[in-house]
């Protein structure tokens, strides 16, 4: 059985069903504040459908309304990823199968090597230069482990490294001037920081951010000073380095759009736009 469930607002019925169904749909959420509906496709010669719609009626204010349907859900990209083989120049792809081997295969789709994992990739591929000799390794992350292999398939010393938390998602490198910094996050709404070897940055308080974070942390140097551009499931943050509470705005309709881009103005000072749709600067202080 197939089973599909959302929330659906009274106002915004006619989006989720075709034309023919829009008019029933309407109807029965009429003077509701929101429904959750049940779609379920039941496999068998009949392929049965069946969609059930609960009628729920609240008082609630828009506010907490928006705050009870917010997107807490975290999507991990599959892949295939698209890496660079710095033995022959070209474009190559990452990709992983149903039985979890990790494939490199070329643009064409001729498979170069299979590598056996435990878990399933969770979402990302960052490429590096462990050595700092001009060869390029990928690094990547299943289950509670980080793994980098180079373009030949061959684990790099000393990987695996295993964490004591579950990754979810990541990893993302940056140099953040002690050397390259991978960027993950837990389950629990955490965002981890390690050295490439795995070792938990000293400096890093973690995120003041009630809201659960949609995407790995954006590193931005303003100025000589470093921060990080986290997008949550309702707006964008500007913390530094250090990580704690946001240096841009916290509540309301001026905290950042969660996909602004952010512009350096002059040093210490950013533009973005707003929750409100608004262009504003940021003044950025420690």
């Amino acid at each position: 059985v197939f089973t599909s469930y959302f929330a659906m607002t009274g106002d915004r019925a006619v989006s989720y069903f075709s034309e023919s169904l829009a008019a029933n749909a309407v109807k029965a959420v009429s003077g509701i504040t929101f429904s959750p509906v049940v779609f379920s496709l039941y496999p068998g010669p009949e392929h049965k459908f069946r969609l059930d719609v609960e009628r729920v009626r609240s008082s609630f204010a828009g506010a907490n309304l928006n705050a009870m349907l917010k997107d807490t859900v975290i999507i991990v990209p599959k892949g295939p990823f698209t890496v660079r083989n710095c033995g022959t120049g070209k474009q190559n792809r990452l990709s992983q199968n149903k039985n979890n081997y990790l494939v490199l295969s070329e643009m064409n789709g001729k498979s170069l090597w299979g590598v056996p994992l435990k878990a399933p990739l969770c979402g990302a591929v960052a490429e590096v230069d462990y050595f700092n000799n001009g060869k390029i390794q990928f690094l990547l992350a299943a289950g509670s482990e980080l793994l980098l292999i180079d373009r030949l398939g061959r684990y790099v010393r000393p990987f695996p490294v295993k964490l004591r938390e579950k990754i979810l998602l990541g990893p993302a490198v940056y140099d953040t001037g002690d050397g390259k910094t991978v960027v993950l996050i837990h389950p629990g709404n955490i965002i981890g920081m390690y050295s490439l070897e795995g070792k938990p940055r000293a400096w890093w308080k973690g995120a003041d951010l009630n809201e659960t974070v949609k995407q790995l942390p954006e590193f931005l140097s303003v100025g000589g000073v470093n921060y990080w551009l986290v997008r949550t499931s309702e707006a964008a943050y500007l913390l530094p380095q250090e990580g704690g509470a946001p240096l841009s705005p916290s509540s309301g309709d001026k905290r950042l759009r969660p996909d602004a881009g952010v512009k350096t103005v002059k040093d210490g000072i950013v533009s973005a736009v707003c929750l409100d749709g608004r262009e504003r600067t940021i003044k950025l202080t420690k």
